[in-house]
């Protein structure tokens, strides 16, 4: 199901403004929702 998911995020980045995976303080792509969706895959 995971990879299914994954599969219909197409990076755009609208997402991270609302992601809770976002970390609060600086910013790391490989730590945000687009860096987590590219691990799943």
């Amino acid at each position: 199901m995971l990879q299914e998911e994954a599969g219909r995020c197409i990076g755009c980045g609208f997402c991270e403004s609302v992601c809770p995976t976002q970390p609060a303080s600086g910013f790391s792509e490989f730590m945000g929702a687009r860096g987590r969706i590219l691990i799943s895959r």
